[in-house]
């Protein structure tokens, strides 16, 4: 039987991952183990810590509030054979690990969830959770959509990038390049606040421009302070 290890980064993020964790636990079907690897601030840190010690899960510091950095780490830690790598912000269906298991055992070297927006169903959210499923399908899903690799294919394929913005591309183009990658029907959620916030079509552009930079060869680095910059007015 196939193991799971889900690794979760996160950074300010206590509130989410407090939802999340208790989403998982309440599973009839439990991951191998969770590892929670924290960029957190020191006002949060103490707590953060203490919590994943209540929820008997695997604490990682990291003193690097990047998210590629973050997602080495945890991979490095884990032991079992599938690697699921989640946002703490993330609403996983019950039925993911038995879907990453089956999956796996038909073959798949890696895979991702459908998005979909979480606690909102309006004709905006429908259109563009359908534009970014056809989006990812097309090119290269991003880590909000829960992406899953089999250990080996993330050690062969070598792992995320040190990067705070496109990560996962190179190793999910891979991946597909050498197996098999599945995009699983079932839904991951999404939560829409930034989405609402930032304004759907404003949001939208934004990444497809960063993405664009990011295939002219631009700096994840680069990028990655635009992004912030923008998202922050």
């Amino acid at each position: 039987m196939k193991t799971i290890s889900v690794i979760i980064p996160v950074y300010k993020d206590l509130p989410a991952l407090k939802r999340l964790i208790g989403i998982v636990r309440c599973w009839d079907e439990q991951p191998d183990e969770i590892l929670v690897v924290a960029s957190c601030a020191k006002d949060c840190e103490c707590n953060c810590e203490q919590f994943c010690k209540q929820k008997n899960l695997k604490y990682i510091k990291l003193d690097d509030t990047c998210r590629g950095k973050q997602l080495q780490a945890g991979a490095s830690e884990a032991m079992s054979d599938i690697y699921w790598f989640l946002h703490a912000d993330a609403i996983p269906d019950s039925r993911s690990p038995f879907l990453i298991k089956k999956a796996v055992e038909n073959g798949a070297q890696g895979g991702c969830f459908k998005f979909e927006f979480s606690g909102i169903n309006t004709l905006k959210s429908k259109l563009f959770q359908k534009i970014i499923w056809i989006r990812s399908k097309l090119g290269v899903p991003y880590g909000d959509q829960g992406l899953f690799f089999t250990a080996q294919a993330y050690k062969r394929n070598g792992g995320f990038k040190p990067f705070p913005l496109f990560e996962e591309v190179e190793l999910v183009k891979r991946v597909k390049k050498t197996g098999k990658f599945n995009y699983l029907e079932i839904p991951i959620g999404i939560d829409p606040r930034k989405w609402e916030q930032d304004g759907w079509f404003k949001r939208s552009l934004t990444n497809r421009l960063l993405a664009f930079g990011y295939w002219l060869g631009f700096s994840p680095v680069t990028l990655s302070g635009l992004y912030y910059k923008v998202k922050d007015k």
